[in-house]
């Protein structure tokens, strides 16, 4: 699966192994932070309360890079979700460290620049509202919506109904929360190889080079700056809107294979 294979060229990329100093499962997000080389790194993930209602945590948070690969592949959501952030960590360690020049860190609203690269009809899975608006205002008006989590649907469709509303798209716009929730193959496989890939979000902060252009066209993240800022945010129950404020924003685009 995805994660499984990111996970090993992550760590196949890795000059020295990463001392974990902190993990938190946190109510909307959750991080883990990593050093190396005698600097610190943090990664980021949504907690996906939908599906960790009535199932019980494995209350076993890595203590070694090596349990990564235990993680990714747990059955147990909870497991999934400090792996992604590990996974974040890396990926963060990976693009301030490797390719310099390759992926360029930018003070830019990565939602704006990516209309150049849409193409509509789009479906978006995930309902990302502040996206949708983007898109909206820049003239795109043909747009479906998919969400998993029912409270957070707002007349969006439920994310069972991708198969009828997945061949009408021209571009799909994929929240980094399905790495989490295993639905990214799903996605990809269903997609096949004619639409216009986009993966967005915090959560998919992974090192792009790994994904891109195997995977998709473009991978539209974050990654932190100030690390005690955001762990502060996180730590306080504040989301995505909250902490990006202190990430640094980046737009990797290529043409998938």
């Amino acid at each position: 699966m995805l994660v499984e294979e990111i996970a090993e060229k992550e760590i196949s990329l890795l000059r020295e192994e990463p001392l974990i100093t902190e993990c938190l499962i946190g109510l909307r997000y959750s991080y883990c932070e990593i050093m190396v080389e005698g600097e610190k790194y943090l990664g980021v993930s949504i907690t996906p309360i939908e599906d960790l209602l009535n199932v019980s945590p494995s209350l076993r948070l890595p203590k070694t890079i090596h349990e990564l690969r235990r993680l990714v592949g747990s059955p147990n959501p909870y497991d999934r979700t400090i792996a992604q952030a590990l996974l974040n960590a890396l990926g963060s360690y990976l693009i301030r460290t490797m390719e310099q020049g390759e992926i360029e860190l930018i003070d830019a609203d990565i939602i704006g620049l990516m209309g150049r690269h849409v193409v509509e009809p789009v479906l978006l899975v995930g309902n990302m509202g502040p996206l949708r608006r983007k898109l909206v205002e820049q003239g795109i008006s043909e747009i479906y919506v998919v969400e998993r989590n029912p409270l957070n649907r707002h007349n969006a469709f439920p994310d069972v109904s991708l198969p009828r509303l997945i061949g009408k798209a021209k571009t799909i716009i994929i929240t980094g929360a399905t790495l989490v929730n295993d639905t990214i193959d799903y996605i990809i496989e269903k997609a096949g190889n004619n639409k216009n890939l986009v993966l967005v979000g915090p959560t998919a902060s992974v090192y792009p080079p790994i994904i891109v252009p195997r995977y998709f066209n473009i991978v539209a993240s974050m990654i932190p700056r100030n690390i005690d800022a955001v762990k502060n945010v996180i730590r306080a129950g504040g989301g995505r809107w909250d902490f990006s404020r202190y990430c640094d924003n980046y737009l990797f685009a290529g043409e998938k294979n």
